[in-house]
Order: structure tokens, then sequence, then C-alpha cells
């Protein structure tokens, strides 16, 4: 089943299919990658995180140059310099996401930022607004900088061609979507805002649709809450 404005998440770790609940309880995994491709290939994006990569424990690059051929993808994880960002590219994936590499503990990093833009391209850069108690949480969720997702949008929207608003603390949970601050975040910006975190259902979708935003999701797919 085609679900509009769904934008299907495979987390990978350990050469694995996984989903974490708040990003440290591992809830579903599958050995079964070509399953998922093929279930998602109707979608125009699809959204690949190399949890591996994010915690500091390795990588997935074998499984995301796979999935890059049969797939159009954006991938975040473990991108921590610009030369990291062009391997993935290279990769065939369509854009990259700058996640913890983007924040220092006073703020943005500037330098990054600037680097990326000007040797990638805005087109190919999006920014990860991973929050934690209203705060950017980083390194795996980790720890956390001194910002909220909006001082982020407000520093990195000239740079970046899209946002990715994680809101950790329900991630995988199912729970709901927070739709008025997510449509705070989007009058913020003229850039694409992607969300993630909490989505439960068909309904969660199709309200961030009506503030026009793309809807990211995993576990409400693997445990088959949304296709069938």
């Amino acid at each position: 089943m085609f679900i509009n404005n769904l934008v299907p998440a495979i987390d990978l770790m350990g050469g694995k299919v996984v989903q974490l609940k708040k990003g440290e309880e591992k809830k579903f995994e599958s050995e079964d990658l070509d399953y998922w491709i093929e279930q998602f290939k109707e979608y125009s994006r699809v959204h690949v995180i190399d949890l591996d990569g994010a915690f500091g424990n390795g990588h997935n690059i074998d499984l995301i140059k796979k999935i890059a051929a049969e797939l159009p993808i954006h991938v975040g994880g473990g991108i921590r310099s610009v030369a990291d960002a062009k391997s993935i590219l290279e990769l065939g994936v369509e854009q990259v996401i700058f996640g913890s590499s983007l924040y220092v503990q006073n703020g943005i990093n500037k330098n990054l930022i600037e680097e990326a833009t000007e040797k990638l391209g805005k087109s190919k850069i999006i920014a990860g607004i991973d929050c934690k108690d209203n705060q950017i949480a980083i390194k795996g969720w980790r720890e956390k900088v001194d910002l909220t997702a909006l001082d982020a949008i407000n520093h990195l929207d000239e740079y970046v061609d899209a946002f990715l608003y994680t809101n950790v603390d329900i991630e995988g949970t199912q729970s709901g979507i927070e739709t008025d601050y997510i449509s705070e975040l989007n009058e913020a910006t003229s850039n694409t805002l992607y969300a993630a975190g909490g989505i439960a259902d068909l309904d969660d979708i199709q309200a961030l649709e009506k503030i026009n935003v793309r809807a990211v999701s995993g576990m409400a797919i693997y445990l088959g809450h949304l296709l069938d």
C-alpha cells in the first residue's frame, strides 16, 4: 500500500534493518533488506540512517550502496566531515544528513557548514535537528547542546536544502506527533522540513501533510501499523 507524504525509514545496525525506541531499546530487527527495499520501491524518497556510524561503532557502507542502487535515498549517521559526505554521495545517494557534526557546545559549527555548502552545494545537504528535552541532542543522542530546534533552523537555514526534525523523547514510541510545534518550525523556514518521532498511524501522516511537512516513519511500518 502506497501512502502519500510518507518517507519510509531504514535504520541500519550490525548489517541488519532495526528500529530503536528512544534511540536505545531495540524493538525490531530484520536481516531481509531485499524485502524492505521491494516494499519501498514506490516512494520518491527513503530515509536511511547508519546507526553504527552515529554511535561510532563502524559503518554499513555496503548496505547503503545496495539500497542506493535501488531506491532514491538520503543518508545520515556518522557523517562528520565534508570528505565523509562526499564518500556517501559517491555511492549514488541523493542527499546527506549532517547531524552531530553541525553543532559545538556553544552553538553551530560554522566552519563545517560553510565548507559543506561551498564544496557540495546546499541542494545536497539536510541538517539533522535531533532534540531531547527540547535541546539539540548529539553523539548518538548521548549529549545535549544549548540550542533549540528553532535556534538551529535560524542559524542553518541559508546553508541547507532541508531539515530533519526528530523528537528523540518519543522516537519509536508511536505516541503521536506534536503538530503545533512542528508547524512552528516549518513556518521558520522556506526549506523542506521532514519530521520523525512518535508517528503512529495514517492520521499523523495526513496531519503533517496538511502543514506541508514530510513524515518520516519506521517503527509504525515495521510493526505493521501502516503498510500491509
